[in-house]
């Protein structure tokens, strides 16, 4: 049992480490051109605002912070994972400590330490996803809004039908 929470350790380490570092990067990095891009959209003439163009923007402002909400709930799951074989690990420990197996319980109490790390360091990932994932929410708001404001009937009408399709 041991040796099998330690190897799932070393499997979800690792799997958890680059998987999340990739998309923190490229989420990062999204996140940084979607804010230049909508910067230098509200910057310009307000009248001269193609209606297209920030269309296509809002709604790729939408997918991009969907898929952070979806970063978010894996992680989220991933802790979950971790919690449980944190528990599984104490059960372990005591059973050992019981059996008295003091070094093995000992390797368990280490294996538990790696554990509540790894833990650790993904809850503060989760929680680096939720606030990108609210500041693309409201990138978002300001779009939708920026769009209604300034690209006149269109705009306004725009925002109505998304509105409905939203109630």
């Amino acid at each position: 049992m041991y040796f099998l929470i330690t190897g799932a350790l070393v499997f979800i380490n690792v799997l958890l480490e680059d998987e999340l570092e990739k998309k923190n990067k490229r989420l990062a990095q999204e996140l940084k051109n979607k804010r230049l891009r909508i910067a230098l959209s509200l910057r310009s003439a307000r009248d001269n605002i193609r209606y297209h163009q920030l269309i296509n923007e809002h709604f790729a402002s939408v997918k991009l912070a969907d898929e952070a909400f979806r970063l978010l709930q894996q992680t989220a799951k991933e802790l979950r994972t971790i919690d449980k074989l944190i528990e599984q690990a104490k059960q372990e420990r005591k059973a050992c400590r019981t059996a008295r197996d003091f070094a093995k319980a000992d390797d368990i109490t280490q294996l538990i330490a790696q554990l509540a790390k790894i833990y650790a360091g993904l809850k503060q990932k989760r929680d680096s996803f939720n606030i990108r994932t609210h500041e693309l929410n409201n990138n978002t708001a300001e779009l939708r809004e920026s769009i209604r404001m300034n690209c006149g009937a269109r705009g306004r009408e725009w925002h109505k039908r998304l509105q409905a399709r939203k109630a």
